[in-house]
């Protein structure tokens, strides 16, 4: 006589509740990565002003960088991470400062402006999806920790 397995249905899979051990491993990970984007981002940002001084491009570059950081923050982020979910805009702001930081190997108006505008426009999606990814693990630990697991 065969034993057959049923095969587990989306309501089966988000009942399993991870291990103390795993939420810590993401959460570890996700930091890590939030920690080398933003050194990166944060070295180049300083640097804007004294590295792209000519006519004023490091200056303007930043300040184009956080008005549309601002713009997307009251109109589209929310918006975006609806429509393409938390991975996919992880990659598309992950994306945009590897832009970023190849328009600063090339600083000119036409490198630089657009890509500023393209890391402001993707910051303010990704600190949501940060937040959102923060939340479900402390949601995960707080399960994981009435569970009695490991």
């Amino acid at each position: 006589m065969k034993t057959v397995i049923p095969a587990m249905t989306n309501d089966q899979t988000s009942s399993v509740v991870p291990r103390r051990r795993d939420v810590y491993l993401t959460l570890i990970n996700l930091g890590s990565v939030y920690f080398l984007i933003n050194v990166s981002y944060g070295g180049l940002e300083t640097l804007q002003s004294t590295m792209n001084a000519q006519q004023g491009l490091g200056t303007t570059s930043i300040g184009v960088l956080y008005a549309s950081l601002i713009a997307s923050s009251l109109l589209v982020g929310p918006t975006v991470v609806d429509r393409l979910r938390a991975k996919k805009t992880l990659y598309a702001a992950w994306s945009a400062n590897a832009v970023f930081a190849v328009a600063n190997a090339f600083p000119r108006w036409e490198t630089l402006v657009p890509a500023s505008a393209f890391v402001g426009v993707t910051m303010a999606s990704c600190n949501i999806v940060y937040g959102l990814y923060v939340t479900r693990l402390a949601d995960q630990l707080n399960a994981a920790n009435d569970n009695g697991g490991p």
